[in-house]
């Protein structure tokens, strides 16, 4: 297609229902002299891009010229009647929210002031999972540190009316989607992948079965899909993808990275430690079958921590190698 967008970054492209055009957010054009990649990121917008059009004819959507920091993200409902804007400060992972209902204005593109406030503060994250008309689903973490799923009911916003449908679990949720009209919720459960499935009502239906301690990811699809693919690794298991029936709960096997090694040569088991803080740590310890633990062996030891990133278990040949050579992962 001929259409080109430039200055644009840390965004993604938020698509009407007929794929007439998208909402993004970027940066104004350096001026002539500066340095065209190396101005700071300051003062973002979000526009409008009709397809088949010069980028020179984007409609502004929103901006907010006495906060340079703030950054505007949108999406569109996947019944394609509301705009969702979110908007940040920084690299905080707090955020503000406001809509704009589409279908009520004809499907006029939004201008500054006709975006409805649903979130006023920063006060936490709020990440939009699908709605049922004006009816908003979202994972949240107020007050809930390890999260939970919330409804919130436009025509009746206030904070004493939302609705709690999958409550903080012992677990992170990581995020959510809906597909087969059931609730996906991704978890973070001791440094591995879990996945949930509820209904509409918050009832648990079901976990999705991994053959291992590993990572997954994927999960996508409309709410009238009854299927929905993942990608699914660990230690000693190549890159896979799988697909999920949500009614029956089965994976099948699609395809999977062919390494010439035998994964039943290798066992990996999670053990948990104490930090200097009394902070429970999992680890996971990965070698060949019949290894001698006696403290003998070569060893190589990986950790990270910072910006609330978790690291999950992965693939890699190189490590494969260490292994085969008697190493211990």
């Amino acid at each position: 297609l001929p259409d080109v967008i430039k200055w644009t970054k840390f965004t993604s492209p938020a698509w009407l229902l007929d794929n007439s055009g998208f909402f993004y957010g970027r940066y104004e054009q350096p001026k002539e002299g500066e340095s065209k990649l190396q101005s700071v990121n300051k003062f973002q917008k979000l526009y409008f891009h009709k397809m088949g059009t010069e980028q020179s004819a984007d409609v502004l959507v929103y901006e907010n010229p006495e906060q340079p920091d703030w950054s505007f993200g949108a999406g569109v409902s996947e019944d394609g009647q509301y705009v969702i804007m979110s908007v940040g400060k920084g690299t905080d992972d707090k955020n503000m929210l406001l809509y704009y209902d589409l279908k009520a204005a004809g499907g006029k593109v939004p201008g500054q002031a006709d975006f409805v406030t649903l979130i006023d503060s920063f006060d936490a994250e709020y990440s939009f999972v699908g709605n049922d008309g004006p009816v908003f689903y979202f994972t949240n973490d107020l007050d809930t540190p390890k999260g939970r799923l919330i409804a919130i009911d436009t025509k009746n916003p206030a904070k004493e009316n939302w609705k709690v449908i999958i409550p903080q679990a012992e677990n992170v949720l990581l995020g959510a989607g809906i597909v087969n009209n059931q609730f996906v919720a991704s978890y973070l459960k001791d440094a591995a992948t879990q996945v949930r499935i509820f209904d509409m009502s918050g009832k648990h239906v079901r976990d999705v079965e991994f053959p291992a301690l590993g990572s997954a990811g994927g999960f996508g699809g409309l709410r009238t899909d009854t299927e929905t693919f993942y990608s699914f690794t660990s230690f000693t298991y190549p890159p896979s993808t799988w697909r999920y029936d949500m009614t029956t709960g089965t994976s099948t096997m699609l395809k999977q990275a062919k390494v010439d090694f035998n994964p039943a040569d290798y066992e990996t088991k999670q053990v948990f430690y104490s930090s200097k803080d009394g902070t429970r740590v999992p680890m996971f310890i990965t070698h060949k079958k019949g290894l001698a633990l006696d403290g003998s062996n070569p060893t190589l030891l990986y950790a990270y921590g910072g910006f609330n990133i978790p690291i999950t278990p992965s693939f890699s040949v190189a490590n494969l190698a260490w292994m085969e050579m008697g190493g211990i992962y």
